[in-house]
Parts: structure tokens; C-alpha cells; sequence
């Protein structure tokens, strides 16, 4: 009896769901919804121009700070070359060998941070990518170095 039952509401609630499903209601007209889809569609546009501007900003504070960073990082690398010049033999061969590695992703970083610099406000997020990743590999290439040296 239970099972009886619960097939008959089972089937009851799938007839109303089509049935709901398919009534016929008429989409509302163009005219009804133009104003309405015109002030979504300028809503969305200062939206766009807002998230624009703010990229902008963005981007000139992001290159003001990554410039402090590779000045730090010169910083760095400096002051090891000069340490390396005490050196003698093997030690000094294996300490140019490091700051040859970090010169040239140095060069790199150089050559993403210039993309970065040049890239227009829309490419810009693309590229940033590239010269962080770049920058963490000349970091962490600055750290082995720095505990080699000491």
C-alpha cells in the first residue's frame, strides 16, 4: 500500500513539474526591456572603465616597487662581486661562475620588466606573470649565492 502511494505522488509531482515547465508565457517585448538592458549595458561599461583605471594605477605602482626591488637586488649582487675579488683559485673560479648565472638572469628580469613597462594598461596583467616569475628565479638564485659566499 505504502509503495502504491508513493508511486501515485511520484507521478503526481512529475505531471505538475511538466506541466509548469511547459506553459506558454511570451518572452517580454524588446521595447520592455531595451531601457532596461541599456542602463545594464552602460552600468557594465563604467564598470569596465573603472576596473581600467584602476589597472593603470596599478600598473605604475607595481613598476614603482619592482624598480626598488631591482635596485635592491643590484645592491646585492654588487656587494658579492666585491667580496668574490678576495678569492684565490678554485673559490674565485666557482664565485664567477654564480655571479655569471646571476648577471644573466639579472638580464632577464631586465628584459621582462622592460616588456612590463611597455606593455599597454589591457597586456600588462599578461606579462606580469613572467617578470614575477623571473624575479623569484633571480631571488632565489641571489639567496643560493649569498650562503655559498659566506
Amino acid at each position: 500500500m505504502k509503495l502504491n502511494f508513493r508511486y501515485h505522488v511520484t507521478a503526481f509531482a512529475v505531471a505538475v513539474a511538466v506541466l509548469v515547465g511547459c506553459r506558454n508565457e511570451e518572452p517580454a517585448s524588446k521595447e520592455a526591456s531595451s531601457p532596461a538592458i541599456s542602463a545594464a549595458a552602460r552600468d557594465v561599461q563604467k564598470d569596465i572603465d573603472a576596473a581600467k583605471t584602476f589597472v593603470a594605477e596599478n600598473k605604475d605602482q607595481f613598476l614603482a616597487v619592482s624598480e626598488k626591488q631591482l635596485q635592491t637586488v643590484d645592491s646585492a649582487i654588487s656587494e658579492l662581486a666585491k667580496k668574490s675579488e678576495g678569492y684565490q683559485a678554485d673559490a674565485k673560479a666557482q664565485a664567477d661562475k654564480v655571479l655569471a648565472t646571476l648577471k644573466e638572469k639579472r638580464e632577464t628580469v631586465t628584459k621582462r620588466y622592460d616588456d612590463l613597462k611597455a606593455a599597454s594598461k589591457d597586456a600588462w596583467v599578461n606579462l606580469k606573470s613572467g617578470f614575477n616569475s623571473a624575479l623569484e628565479d633571480l631571488q632565489k638564485a641571489l639567496d643560493e649565492a649569498r650562503a655559498k659566499f659566506n
